[in-house]
């Protein structure tokens, strides 16, 4: 369960030793992720990355044609709001114009 959000987090660690990212406390980061229908049902996950990442904001897009239509535009949030998720059911060439993260 916890696979996707680790990944995440060596990402943001690897963007920040390369001076690509700030995981300062008080810094807000977007993260657009695409063809995340799977690790949506597995959102509560994301909440562990509060833990690792004190006083980081993270704002994630999870943008897929797969993503029930149901969910789309729909957010959640966790973390005393310090993780937030929005779902985009569609294409992300499409989602980027509505400026929806």
């Amino acid at each position: 369960v916890l696979h996707f959000p680790l990944t995440v987090l060596h990402v943001l660690r690897i963007l920040e030793s390369k001076g690509r990212v700030s995981l300062d406390p008080g810094t807000e980061v977007r993260i657009h992720l695409i063809g995340t229908a799977q690790e949506l049902d597995q959102r509560l996950a994301f909440k562990e990355l509060s833990h690792v990442l004190p006083g980081v904001t993270l704002r994630f897009a999870f943008i897929g044609h797969e993503i029930s239509p149901e969910y789309h535009l729909k957010r959640f949030s966790c973390a005393d709001d310090k993780i937030s998720i929005v779902a985009y059911s569609g294409v992300y060439n499409t989602f980027v114009p509505e400026g929806c993260c």
